[in-house]
């Protein structure tokens, strides 16, 4: 998990932690599931050294396509050939923002929908 300030990493961490525990609480998961869960996710605001070894990079900022392309050339840069880059927009052209890397049969959108532990399946 990447951001530009460690409040907002922490911000993040607290968010992923009160949903995991509602899990928890709904039998959905064990405590050692929530534990192991967290325990896999890495903060930093260094975005090059964070994704030199990533099989798949989400993207998750702000609708603007000039931050997005911003972005996704960094990606493009910072990643390994293969890397898939994911972007989480529900409103803009995946083509405009693949144009901005050298890797455009490798950059997917993707679409997270916010659930709780009482909505069945999850």
């Amino acid at each position: 998990m990447v951001d530009v300030e460690n409040k907002y990493i922490q911000n993040a961490f607290n968010v992923i932690k009160n949903s995991l525990e509602r899990f928890v609480k709904a039998g959905k998961i064990t405590e050692n599931q929530k534990n192991e869960i967290i325990g896999r996710i890495r903060g930093t605001n260094d975005l090059k050294d964070a994704v030199k070894d990533a099989d798949i990079v989400i993207e998750a900022i702000p609708e603007e396509m000039d931050l997005k392309k911003r972005v996704f050339k960094e990606l493009d840069e910072y990643t390994p050939d293969h890397t898939i880059l994911a972007t989480n927009t529900s409103s803009l052209s995946i083509t405009e923002i693949a144009s901005a890397t050298k890797r455009q049969d490798k950059v997917i959108g993707t679409a997270f929908f916010q659930c709780s532990a009482n909505d069945g399946d999850g």
